[in-house]
């Protein structure tokens, strides 16, 4: 089924479950296209749906956890690794950052679960190492401006995967 035609039958769903009064239509067809995102893997934030949706995030989320609970959607965690393409492509850096970012987001994907980590900004963290391990060219305050991640949460996350590299390279490490 086409992610369009999913997105249209979790709102027929909403609608025949009675999701519909007290919220705004925007803001279900939007966390409609969000549930699918989420179901299907799509790496998307729902801070790319609320200019879209003309209602505020906040009606959005409310719509999602509607749905999620009232429809048993089959989401599916958003993981680090998911958006590192994403951010790659946004920073032009070569195949190979991308390629070894991508296996460092999978490599500690363990090291964030349970941190309230996005995972965006894990995966800016991921490019960012790489690619200063690589060439050194890359900057945070680049990676920030063109990932929408804060500087400081850049170097923080940095800091994290130099840690996490470093343990598991030790001799030492289990």
């Amino acid at each position: 089924m086409r992610r369009r035609d999913q997105a249209c039958q979790y709102v027929r769903s909403a609608q025949d479950a009675g999701l519909f009064p007290g919220r705004a239509h925007e803001a279900v067809a939007a966390a409609s296209v969000y549930a699918v995102c989420r179901c299907t893997g799509l790496s998307r934030t729902l801070d790319e749906f609320a200019p879209v949706a003309r209602v505020p995030q906040s009606q959005i989320i409310s719509a999602y956890k509607a749905l999620n609970t009232e429809l048993g959607l089959p989401t599916q965690p958003i993981t680090p690794a998911a958006f590192v393409p994403r951010v790659a492509n946004a920073l032009d850096v070569t195949d190979s950052i991308r390629r070894r970012a991508r296996t460092l987001a999978i490599d500690t994907s363990e090291e964030w679960a349970h941190s309230g980590a996005t995972p965006k900004a894990v995966a800016a963290a991921c490019v960012y190492t790489v690619a200063r391990d690589a060439d050194g060219q890359l900057t945070q305050a680049r990676v920030a401006t063109v990932s929408g991640i804060s500087v400081k949460t850049i170097q923080t996350h940095h800091q994290t995967l130099r840690r996490y590299r470093d343990e598991t390279a030790s001799p030492n490490a289990h």
